[in-house]
């Protein structure tokens, strides 16, 4: 890949110095480590590292026994998979579970016989396991059920092992019908390998992320009961941030942001359906051009670089093909793996969990763990007044939804999904403390924003500017740099990210950073905790549709277009919502609302404004959004006051604050903030003095694309709500 950044302007680091701002010593000696012997099959059939006897009926997919929910491997009878290359050192173990899936129950077929293999070259193959079951005929087979086999017989040695179905009980049974076999979770587990590796130079940088994570679903922000004690344990290790905000509501979006420190409105990807045309400056970047090796382990497919444009940053950039979305344990494999990979040299490492994400359906012993009852018992109601964005089908049987009438049910399939993922971040952990890295590496975890369960209308979404959409956690540990079990409570951003790594990584004064980045580093409120001005912070709307600001103490959205999420939650053009977060620090009360008038002319009703139908939103709408934006005038605080005063019906404030020239004064600010941030800077303005990086950007428009139509509907079959 070209380089974007002159060497010149980058300069590198000193060894010596670097550990002595660290407390590292000067000359480090290498560091004898284990890493693991682990071989987890479901991430080597999506790797394609395999051969079966019949491919077309094999897959990786989650299925439901029992109602209980794992991924696994499909493998239709007769089939085999040979897995290569696997090595079984001493006190190997395989584990995983069996079971034919409940639609062949009551069809023909006689079931199925599981057996797996070791095979090695010029040798009998060697049968680990086998087992009959036939869950038409015997009930105690209408289950999952679970194995574990220890090969006492077979260590230390490389083979292939052979995953086999085959219809019947006996050999030459040749009954098919509705053999449908599934392998869940197969992994073989033995005793790790020493190695050694050259003691760490810089620090590493470990970029945990988790999908659609609210702040307050954790023990370490408060949460009474959900246990998260893996995270709880890296927040006592480190700096937990109270406040922390996420520069959009949605993932690609935000993401971009978290790398760039940019907002949406400033790097111009707005959207899931759009991606980066050209490689923006951003951390990993930074860090490749020092030396850093730069890897992704991602969840999702849409982070995909078809789909977002970021995997151009990355030296390795691992994405969930052909599964599109993963669970959470192979994400860790292929992220352990990388590490052992990557382990010899400095690194920056973004590992990104999906599984909160809706459909709340926790996997394997998660499901149900924080509920006790039946949802769907007629005797509840919490669900009956839930509205669904008008994409949703949720009336059709085969709508997650469909049939739950306990919205505290949905509330904890989340927050077990939440525990889940809690535990993966915990082997994750778990291995970089068995490499060795744990000190060598500043750990920051955060999330591309939360999730609404039914506050404000709006349900098992992302779509507001509220704290349920936007309030995320943020831990930082770097021992012993960072300081251990402080928080913080100031309101920061997830802008503020890449400077405090690069802050952290001795790079704070780099030369991009100081020219292109929005955020600020977090080092001083940790170092130098000093009361000064309020800080203003933002979040940017997906299509222009709204923006939000705040600082410690009110908060203001701004709605810029007309858009209909479902009949009970809509934005109308220039309605602006005022929340005063001291006595209301829910959002449950809006202290204020007005419409930003443009002129002297009254405001179209609102009564008439939600009888118009939503506008299309292209690329022209946005730049006509825009300049509506730039043309307002500056707000004051007396201008403010005096339409408060004129008891239209329409525009009002909280009677406490009206004459609170403080509060107004807040309030102005935050709106003639916003009023900016709808209209920064270009990107291709701020670089032009960086001949590398002008010639990449044309007219904002040019900054990015639609991703191919089939992404789309892809998206659209999570839930995501296109272009309204």
């Amino acid at each position: 890949m070209k380089r974007l950044i002159p060497r010149a302007w980058i300069g590198c680091l000193v060894v010596s110095v670097f550990f002595s701002a660290c407390g590292q010593p000067d000359q480090p000696l290498p560091v004898s480590v284990f890493v693991e012997t682990e071989t987890d099959f479901l991430l080597r059939l999506e790797e394609n590292h395999y051969t079966a006897s019949n491919p077309g009926l094999v897959k990786a997919d989650t299925a439901v026994i029992g109602g209980i929910r794992h991924w696994g491997i499909f493998e239709h009878a007769p089939n085999r998979i040979e897995f290569p290359d696997v090595y079984i050192g001493s006190d190997a173990r395989l584990e995983f579970a069996i079971g034919i899936l409940e639609g062949a129950w009551g069809h023909g077929g006689d079931g199925v016989r599981f057996q797996i293999s070791a095979v090695r070259p010029g040798q009998t193959p060697q049968i680990l396991y086998s087992r009959y079951i036939d869950p038409k005929h015997d009930a105690r087979h209408r289950a999952w059920l679970p194995e574990s086999v220890a090969l006492s017989g077979i260590q230390n040695v490389t083979a292939a092992i052979v995953f086999e179905t085959t219809p019947g009980e006996q050999p030459g049974d040749t009954d098919t019908d509705s053999d449908w076999a599934f392998w869940a979770n197969p992994w073989l587990r033995s005793a790790g390998r020493e190695v050694v590796r050259p003691a760490a130079t810089r620090r590493n940088i470990l970029l945990i992320t988790v999908d659609t994570l609210r702040a307050d679903y954790l023990g370490c922000y408060g949460h009474p009961f959900i246990q998260t004690p893996a995270i709880d344990q890296l927040a006592a290790a480190g700096i937990l941030f109270e406040q922390a905000r996420s520069a959009c509501f949605h993932t690609n979006p935000s993401f971009v942001s978290i790398l760039t420190s940019l907002s949406p409105f400033a790097h111009g990807l707005i959207s899931n359906e759009q991606r980066l045309r050209v490689p923006l400056p951003c951390l990993p970047q930074i860090l490749q051009e020092q030396g850093y090796a730069t890897a992704a382990a991602l969840s999702a497919y849409h982070l995909e670089n078809v789909m977002s444009g970021l995997g151009r940053w990355f030296d390795q950039y691992d994405k969930p093909l052909p599964m599109k979305i993963r669970p959470g344990s192979i994400t860790t494999s292929a992220a352990i793996r990388e590490l052992e990979r990557i382990m010899d040299r400095p690194f920056f490492y973004w590992i990104h969990y999906y599984d909160p994400h809706q459909p709340y359906q926790a996997l394997g012993a998660y499901h149900g763990m924080y509920y006790q009852g039946d949802p769907a018992d007629p005797a509840h109601h919490s669900m009956a007044k839930a509205r669904f964005h008008t994409s949703w089908k949720t009336d059709s049987p085969d709508s997650w939804i469909y049939g739950i009438r306990d919205l505290d049910y949905f509330k904890t399939e989340y927050a077990a999904e939440v525990s889940y993922t809690d535990a993966e971040v915990g082997r994750l952990l778990d291995a970089l403390r068995r490499l060795q890295l744990d000190r060598d590496t500043v750990i920051v975890f955060t999330a591309d924003h939360g999730e609404s369960l039914g506050e404000h209308g709006v349900y098992f979404d992302h779509w507001t500017q509220f704290d349920t959409d936007l309030r995320v956690p943020l831990i930082i540990s770097c021992p012993p740099a960072v300081p251990v079990g402080r928080r913080i409570s100031t309101p920061v951003s997830t802008l503020d990210i890449a400077p405090t790594v690069l802050d952290l990584t001795g790079e704070s004064n780099h030369i991009l950073a100081r020219n292109l980045f929005e955020g600020r580093s977090l080092r001083p409120l940790w170092e130098f905790p000093v009361d000064g001005e309020p800080r203003v912070l933002s979040s940017d709307g997906v299509y222009y549709t709204n923006i939000a600001g705040w600082d410690d103490r009110c908060k203001v959205i701004w709605e810029m277009q007309r858009f209909v999420y479902h009949e009970d939650y809509q934005l109308l053009p220039d309605r602006v919502w005022i929340y005063d977060l001291q006595s209301d620090p829910g959002e449950t009360q809006p202290a204020g609302c007005f419409y930003w008038r443009a002129t002297d002319c009254p405001p179209p009703s609102w009564e008439e404004l939600i009888h118009l139908p939503p506008p299309v939103i292209d690329y022209q709408r946005i730049l006509q959004v825009k300049q509506q934006a730039a043309d307002r005038a500056a707000l004051s605080p007396g201008q403010l006051r005096a339409w408060f005063q004129e008891n239209n019906g329409r525009d009002y404030l909280r009677e406490d604050l009206v004459n609170d020239d403080q509060f107004l004064i807040r309030v102005s600010t935050l709106l003639n903030t916003l009023q900016r941030r709808v209209n920064p800077v270009p990107v291709r303005e701020r670089v032009r003095d960086f001949p590398d990086l002008a010639g990449l950007f044309g007219d904002e428009a040019s900054f990015i694309q639609p991703v191919d139509s089939r992404m789309k509907e892809f998206l659209h079959s999570l839930g995501y709500v296109s272009n309204p």
